[in-house]
């Protein structure tokens, strides 16, 4: 029980920060493989823990670990590393698969509702080598990277859509008028 405590987030049932550091260093040191490392943060998380609550901005990860699990594999191992970010390792697929993969995962979050209506936004950066030997850190840092790029270029301003102030303004409307009991 404790190992499982250890290995396993408690909130959403994934994997832990810890587990998933002790991955990365196996995937770097001992075993080469073709991996895919991807970094995804939720979107609008702030938001809604500031409109809805911290009650609901917990829900809304649990329903984002949910979405992320049902992707989960062998070869498909996906971590809670922090508040509303995940890690997804994918070892032994191609490129092309991995990415794909990925796609689907980001389709899925766009097409699910969560609990306080608002979509399962997620901001996913991705990077990929053949063989992890000596280049998880890099893979890391070049997902990380890609994710705050994906991230930052949501947050720019549209003129067709009044720019940020009106989006975060539609936003809050939305969220305030979709509380459920």
């Amino acid at each position: 029980m404790l190992k499982y405590r250890i290995s396993h987030d408690a909130m959403t049932g994934l994997r832990s920060r810890e587990f998933f550091e002790e991955q990365m260093e196996r995937l770097n040191k001992q075993e080469p493989v073709s991996l895919s490392l991807a970094i995804c943060d939720m979107n609008n998380l702030k938001r809604i823990n500031d409109t809805l609550g911290h009650k609901m901005g917990d829900i809304y990860i649990k329903e984002a670990a949910e979405l992320l699990k049902s992707f989960a594999s062998d070869r498909v191992v996906i971590s809670r590393i922090g508040g509303d970010e995940f890690t997804i390792l994918i070892t032994g697929m191609s490129e092309e698969e991995g990415a794909e993969l990925i796609h689907r995962m980001k389709e899925a979050a766009a097409n699910a509702q969560s609990v306080s209506g608002v979509t399962l936004g997620m901001s996913i950066g991705y990077a990929y080598t053949e063989c992890s030997l000596g280049k998880v850190d890099e893979l890391f840092a070049e997902a990380d990277r890609k994710m705050y790029e994906i991230k930052r270029a949501k947050h720019r301003p549209n003129p067709s859509e009044g720019g940020e102030k009106e989006r975060g303004n539609t936003l809050y409307r939305s969220l305030t008028g979709t509380r459920h009991c």
